[in-house]
């Protein structure tokens, strides 16, 4: 519902399928993909960033077998997963009532609701 509603149903001023309140302030897409950028990315880039920076003691920690080109291809995968979720965040900001009605709720996590 969620993905619909940011895909066409704001294009058509449907109303927004969530209402915040002060104990659910994320809506289910939003807390999906929080928990698939903590969960999945954030350790993609981590362990792919350390693996790429000490290359030159794999051999020593029992990882010869490993290819660079599979840890370089991951960890740009992870960057272009990070470049998609901030390009989102800048689309979001322009969905409000005014062109930046949404930078301030995305700074303090609270949204002014009418």
């Amino acid at each position: 519902v969620m993905a619909r509603f940011y895909s066409s149903g704001i294009f058509r001023h449907e109303p927004h399928p969530f209402r915040p309140s002060a104990q659910n302030k994320h809506n289910p897409l939003q807390r999906l993909t929080y928990l698939a950028i903590l969960v999945l990315v954030s350790p993609l880039i981590w362990v792919s960033g350390w693996l790429y920076l000490f290359y030159a003691q794999w051999a020593g920690w029992g990882l010869g077998a490993l290819q660079l080109n599979w840890v370089a291809s991951a960890h740009t995968v992870g960057a272009f997963l990070m470049l998609a979720f901030f390009v989102t965040h800048l689309y979001m900001i322009t969905t409000g009532h005014t062109l930046f009605a949404q930078t301030k709720a995305m700074l303090t996590g609270w949204e002014e609701l009418h």
